[in-house]
């Protein structure tokens, strides 16, 4: 390990939280970022070397502290819970996972990721507590429906119940640092196609190992199915007692976990189960009850309605069957909806303002904390910076790492802490030519977010008609796909003849725009926003490309401004740097220093996920829950004229471009970024992902004739 100085910028950076000092011994070393990633996460995937290798946690470990300590034995751990069940049932052992490594890692990783770090100094609780407490919810509301159930044929069985208990305990346990900050790499650490969110992921990926007897989930369950038993509890009645071996009624919980982790297989299997997914994965569930209850206390946001207005919610709710729609696709057919009878969760109906009013302060927190431009523009620079160091380190030349060896590398992400992701990327990124990243790492460390210099957004009312409106244009443009991509083909060709290929370019994006008169004219901008979100929102690859491309743009705008800054900047860095054999003779100018900094675009490009509504076989393809509310009076399901379903968790769903402070204060810049972004979303090239690539750009450097569409204001 060196004990050189470092730079000026990189001891200060070092020092934060009390870092080592670099490791690498020159700038040219060769990387080990695997080794030092599996040095921080072998931590939390093993036991303690202080205790026996059979070590479990003791029985008490883990108790609510609404509970009385029972014994007068310490527990290892006390945690706040909201809602508790009474009485002994399965979800005492749950609750003991708890005290081991794998979870108690979850204590270190804050519930509100960076939202402590950009709005709220209070927003520091953690998802252990949060997951505990959304198990304690599940059971209350699970004893209080098996309680009140009309017909025994609604009870679950032991194997039932205990597998949603550990649904409820499981469903963030594989979030990794900073929880939903890194759903923006799902794309890059996942292989597969059309899996973005890497906890669900890797949660499914576990429970198949376990289905065969294998892998650390296969223990847990083993574990609980040893500790509870196979029932019956007196405080939670089931419909039938299991007299299984420990081995087969565990195998029996994972076999019905799978069925929770896929809505539309538990319908078709178990019609009558299908209320207990709803327990944790529907619009009013345990899981959204405590982070409501939980967030609002940290936040100190005061909501509309109080806990025992939730408490009597849960305990007059009923179960009940009603029709759900289910995609379904045949052999040789298109996939269509079809309906299903299943049992589903009714709330009272004299709760309806409660419900009313749950929902709507739910959207309230989406709108001013989760998804406020602070915290997203902290997400960004946070994941761009992960992304950057670690590509580099694994291509060290500059070459373009593998999907599997950036992907394998990140997943090991998911057993380090928030700390230790800071720790991560600074050791790492020690290098002279790692500086940029490395600086917004301490940015976001010191709550230093990129500033947002435009936005536009795709209002909830207008949602509807604009993915109607994005249908149109979807359907039209692929009619002339096929001919597009062989004159693109051509026309790629023809760039290395030397041939003039402006008449050829106009008329592909002419194609492109012929669609459009066929779309209302209020629905023009939030029909290609939403095109725009369609084929970039779920892709960190797709979303840098177009950040790569409108970076350049300002970098070649005639006054400069933005590469005089950046060169500034750049000579500041290396300048300050105390290392001698960091000092290049190379760099005599102000191209040199921009190649030897490899630096990557400074402008980020937020997307967020927006309901595929309207989309003709999106809806089916995407299909995740019910967006309804029901709700009963007495024994009978009623409906309620209030458009609950329209409580989306947002106003607005907003795209945002965010630039460094400093260059977001000249309006020359920000009105540069407002003039590309408006030409970006008029040009339509962004309608073909596969040509999403920097050299498939030369479309934009064409003249574009007028359009008829306004971009005069932002969404506010």
């Amino acid at each position: 390990m060196s004990t050189r100085q470092v730079p000026r910028l990189g001891a200060a950076l070092c020092h934060y939280g009390s870092l080592r000092p670099a490791r690498h011994s020159c700038p040219s070393a060769l990387p080990d970022a695997d080794v030092v990633l599996d040095r921080y996460a072998a931590v939390w995937r093993s036991v303690s070397p202080f205790e026996p290798d059979t070590w479990q946690p003791p029985y008490d470990a883990v108790v609510p502290i609404t509970q009385a300590n029972a014994g007068g034995v310490a527990p290892r751990v006390r945690y706040h819970s909201f809602f508790s069940p009474h009485g002994d049932g399965p979800w005492d052992a749950i609750r003991q996972l708890a005290a081991l490594p794998f979870f108690a890692r979850l204590n270190y990783i804050k519930q509100l990721s960076t939202t402590n770090i950009g709005l709220n100094l209070e927003a520091t609780h953690n998802r252990l507590a949060h997951l505990l407490g959304t198990l304690d919810v599940c059971a209350t509301m699970m004893q209080s429906f098996c309680l009140t159930a009309s017909d025994d044929a609604l009870l679950p069985e032991p194997a039932e119940a205990v597998a949603t208990l550990l649904f409820a305990f499981l469903h963030d346990s594989y979030h990794g640092p900073f929880g939903h900050s890194l759903d923006r790499i799902g794309d890059v650490v996942l292989s597969d196609e059309g899996q973005t969110r890497i906890d669900k992921a890797l949660l499914n990926a576990e429970i198949v190992e376990a289905a065969r007897k294998t892998g650390d989930l296969w223990d847990l369950v083993l574990f609980v199915a040893r500790t509870t038993g196979s029932g019956p509890w007196k405080a939670l009645p089931t419909h039938k007692a299991s007299h299984q071996t420990p081995e087969a009624f565990a195998l029996s919980i994972v076999r019905f976990l799978r069925l929770l982790t896929s809505a539309p297989e538990l319908a078709r299997v178990a019609p009558a189960r299908y209320w207990l997914r709803e327990l944790v994965d529907s619009q009013i569930d345990s899981d959204r009850i405590d982070y409501v209850l939980r967030d609002s206390h940290a936040l100190r946001r005061v909501p509309p309605f109080r806990e025992r207005d939730i408490d009597d919610l849960v305990k007059g709710a009923r179960i009940a069957w009603s029709q759900l729609a289910l995609p379904r696709m045949e052999m040789g057919e298109e996939m269509h909806l079809e309906q299903c009878k299943v049992a589903r969760v009714h709330w009272p109906a004299s709760q309806e303002t409660t419900v009313e009013e749950f929902l709507s302060f739910r959207g309230g927190l989406y709108r001013d904390v989760y998804e406020a431009p602070e915290k997203r523009s902290l997400d960004e620079m946070l994941v761009h910076a992960l992304i950057w160091l670690c590509s580099w380190e694994l291509a060290p030349d500059g070459g373009e790492p593998s999907q599997e060896q950036i992907g394998a590398l990140l997943r090991q992400l998911v057993y380090v802490t928030d700390d230790e992701l800071f720790h991560y990327l600074y050791e790492i990124g020690t290098r002279t030519g790692f500086r940029i990243p490395v600086a917004l790492v301490h940015d976001v460390a010191v709550g230093r977010p990129f500033v947002e210099v435009w936005r536009r957004g795709i209002a909830v009312e207008s949602l509807d008609d604009a993915a109607a409106a994005a249908a149109v244009l979807f359907e039209e443009c692929e009619k002339a796909r096929e001919a597009l991509l062989r004159e693109y083909r051509l026309v790629s060709g023809a760039t290395m003849l030397g041939l003039d290929l402006t008449p050829g370019l106009k008329s592909l994006l002419d194609k492109c725009r012929a669609v459009l008169p066929g779309i209302p004219n209020e629905a023009h901008e939030a029909a290609l926003l939403f095109c725009l979100e369609r084929n970039y929102g779920r892709s960190f690859r797709r979303r840098e490309q177009l950040e790569g491309l409108v970076w350049n743009r300002l970098l070649a705008t005639p006054d400069g401004a933005v590469r005089d800054l950046l060169v500034k900047e750049l000579w500041a860095l290396h300048s300050g740097s105390r290392w001698d054999c960091d000092r290049s003779p190379s760099i005599q100018n102000a191209d040199d220093l921009l190649a030897y900094f490899r630096p990557f675009p400074l402008v980020f490009l937020s997307i967020p996920w927006v309901p595929p509504h309207g989309v003709k076989n999106v809806e089916l393809a995407e299909w995740a829950r019910e967006l309804d509310v029901l709700f009963h009076q007495g024994a009978a399901a009623v409906s309620v004229e209030r458009d609950l379903p329209r409580r989306r968790r947002q106003s607005i769903y907003p795209i945002s471009v965010f630039l460094p402070g400093r260059l977001a204060s000249h309006e020359r810049i920000v009105a540069t970024v407002d003039d590309l972004m408006q030409r970006l979303i008029y040009s339509l090239v962004w309608l073909y992902p596969e040509r999403a690539r920097p050299e498939g750009y030369e479309w934009w450097a064409v003249d574009l004739p007028p359009v008829a569409l306004s971009f005069s204001k932002s969404v506010k």
